[in-house]
């Protein structure tokens, strides 16, 4: 058993259900994502096990709270944080990585080749062409990521600091259960009826 899929199995508890194609999607951007570690900062974090905990597992678990939606888009998505994650979780939703950073979109674009629900977007999020049904971010603005969805999306979601999230109205929120510093929130977008 290769060490992600190992490291994975250590937290299957948190996971919510994830076929073997999508594992092995993950296993591919993880490999990337420590191949080129050295070359640029994707991530602060350098334990593999903390980098499979922090990144994929608590994206994942995430991505199971979450509704579904068609298309769902992941601003400010770094190093694909945590709609990588939701694409795997999702696989009948478009995920859209939208990032400004050029270099981490050249990331994006080469490990998310294999997944056939992950396009990448690089720009500004305000200059964004997705319409998501779906908004997610995690480590970015809240303010500018709920902007956003509230003026394009159905629902937004985020994974942010308790405190962070204390700042703002949301239908749910939830504590990580590893980490009671964090949270996920959620909120349905309100739509005016014709």
């Amino acid at each position: 058993m290769s060490e992600f899929r190992e490291l994975l199995r250590g937290y299957s508890d948190w996971l919510p259900e994830i076929t073997e194609a999508g594992i092995g999607l993950l296993e591919v951007h993880y490999l990337k994502l420590l191949s080129w570690m050295p070359k640029m900062n994707l991530t602060s974090i350098t334990s593999h096990r903390e980098i499979v905990l922090r990144h994929y597992v608590e994206c994942a678990w995430f991505a199971g709270l979450l509704p579904e939606g068609r298309v769902i888009a992941d601003c400010g998505s770094g190093a694909g944080f945590p709609g990588v994650p939701m694409a795997a979780v999702r696989p009948h939703s478009e995920v859209v990585l939208i990032e400004a950073d050029h270099r981490k979109g050249v990331f994006l674009r080469e490990s998310t080749l294999g997944f056939p629900n992950v396009s990448v977007e690089v720009g500004r999020l305000e200059r964004a062409r997705s319409r998501p049904q779906g908004v997610l971010a995690r480590g970015v603005d809240v303010v500018a990521v709920r902007a956003f969805g509230e003026a394009h999306a159905e629902w937004v979601a985020v994974l942010t600091s308790a405190e962070i999230a204390a700042k703002f109205k949301w239908d749910m929120q939830k504590r990580l259960p590893w980490d009671e510093n964090h949270v996920a929130a959620f909120f349905k977008v309100p739509r005016e009826t014709p």
